[in-house]
């Protein structure tokens, strides 16, 4: 969503297929079973729904779109995807044979060269895997590139693929083409399943403890168990990822006491009264009383400390509503956005004190920020993270964060964030063998011609003989390599 990796995450032919696997046309999507799918394909345990939601939401926008969105996070199937099933699974067997030959080749080349040195299938393809992985594209295509992996002082694995490749981009061309198919795969797969835009070391081994995430009220609801059980998980689902990776967690002083009232009208509501801003479905389940409520109120402190929430300390950085924008922000126009948020979310003229709570949360978050611009989650600073989409749309147009930039903008919408942590922290599976990730991602982009086209290929040999260096070398995460994968994405 913010930084470049492939919008749905997976490829879209491997999500498809889970959901061919799992329903027909005019049933709705059972997420428990895509999840367990993927679970079982590529280890990738406890997927947060909010995750699973993002990429069926992407999968139900255009006219030819698959699913359709029922009503709020249901979605049906309205495709059929037999065929799509059936095209993924031929082009999987070709990634698969092609994979095979080449490894089973170099398993007898090392053999042959280095009989001393223990092999395996399974090793050589991580060894191979990881060789592209380190050093891009052009090591294929480049001879002074792979020569340079040939010298006396690069490590033995190392030095006999380089002559592998070498000898069979002179001698066998069937057998280099299926190597150039596993490189074009391994690019494919990094835009799929690694995010390219890396922080620096210094800021990934911090990852998130210098962040500090303010929560909206609906959240916070979610949270604290108010709401039906699913919204619970979900909400926990984030706030693990979050607390995992050492982040701080607060609720600002406006929203602590926008709880406070939601209780508060909960517990002093007509029976027959359908006038509430918030309905707390668990409450109603449990059936408490007025007095349970007033327990829940004085208890708020404890179940935020319970939760690792932090009650943030009143700012002088909130004033009244006869505060000028200059006291309310100093490096956001705070009534040019109260206006453009009122024109275009109507529900916020019901009600003042919700905008107003909302609105100085962004201005706060851009104030802590200085005014700056982010492109990593771990250098943001601080996020206000909502439920409303429409608000976190709305505010970044106004506020000129446009999403192809890779910017972290200061409000992010809870599935956003729960999305780009667990890419970044919790999907990679390390028991998953890289190759086969190649081969998953050989097999999601061998329909389209124009991703393989945007990807390079070898020169003719009369070229390549002239111009040993027809392509410059370029490391795995050059602009040039990163052009490639951001196209796929």
């Amino acid at each position: 969503v913010y930084f470049p990796v492939s919008s749905g995450l997976l490829s879209l032919y491997s999500r498809w297929r889970h959901i061919a696997e799992t329903c027909r046309v005019g049933d709705a999507i059972d997420k428990k079973q895509i999840s367990e799918k993927m679970e079982q394909r590529f280890g990738f345990k406890e997927i947060p729904s909010a995750v699973l939601e993002k990429i069926f939401q992407r999968m139900s926008r255009g006219k030819l779109a698959p699913l359709n969105c029922h009503k709020q996070n249901e979605f049906i199937l309205t495709k059929n995807l037999d065929q799509v099933l059936n095209d993924f699974e031929a082009y999987e067997r070709n990634a698969q044979s092609d994979t095979k030959d080449v490894v089973q080749e170099l398993v007898h080349w090392f053999q042959v060269t280095k009989p001393n040195l223990k092999v395996s299938f399974s090793s050589v393809a991580d060894w191979l895997a990881e060789f592209f992985e380190m050093r891009g594209v052009d090591v294929l295509f480049d001879t002074d590139e792979l020569l340079s992996n040939t010298v006396s002082n690069t490590d033995t694995i190392n030095y006999q693929i380089s002559q592998f490749i070498l000898d069979a981009r002179n001698s066998n061309n069937l057998l280099f083409n299926k190597i150039s198919n596993i490189v074009q795969g391994s690019m494919i797969a990094a835009a799929m399943f690694v995010n390219i835009a890396e922080p620096s070391q210094y800021i990934a081994a911090r990852r998130l403890t210098e962040l500090s995430i303010y929560l909206d009220t609906t959240l916070l609801l979610y949270a604290l168990g108010y709401k039906l059980p699913e919204q619970k998980r979900a909400a926990d689902s984030l706030l693990d990822l979050l607390r995992e990776n050492g982040a701080s967690l607060y609720v600002l002083p406006q929203h602590y006491a926008e709880i406070i009232d939601i209780l508060k009208t909960y517990r002093d509501r007509d029976a027959y009264s359908r006038k509430l801003n918030h309905t707390l479905e668990h409450l109603d389940a449990e059936n408490v009383t007025t007095i349970e409520v007033d327990q829940e109120i004085i208890r708020l402190p404890a179940l935020f400390d319970k939760l690792g929430i932090s009650i943030a300390e009143k700012s002088t950085h909130f004033g009244t509503r006869n505060d000028s924008s200059e006291l309310r922000s100093k490096y956001c126009d705070y009534e040019g956005l109260r206006k453009y948020i009122l024109q275009k979310i109507p529900m916020y003229s019901r009600s003042s004190q919700m905008l107003e709570n909302d609105l100085d949360a962004i201005s706060y978050i851009i104030d802590m920020r200085n005014g700056m611009r982010f492109n990593s989650i771990e250098s943001s600073i601080s996020l206000f993270v909502t439920k409303n989409d429409t608000l976190v749309r709305e505010a970044n147009r106004f506020l000129r964060y446009d999403s192809y930039k890779f910017q972290i903008s200061p409000i992010i919408s809870d599935t956003d964030l729960t999305a780009i942590l667990w890419v970044k922290y919790a999907m990679k599976n390390h028991e998953i063998p890289r190759i086969q990730l190649i081969e998953t991602a050989r097999a999601a982009a061998s329909p389209s011609a124009s991703v393989m086209r945007s990807l390079p290929q070898p020169p003719p040999r009369r070229q390549r003989e002239r111009h040993p260096s027809a392509l410059p070398r370029a490391p795995p995460f050059s602009p040039r390599n990163l052009f490639y994968m951001e196209q796929f994405a």
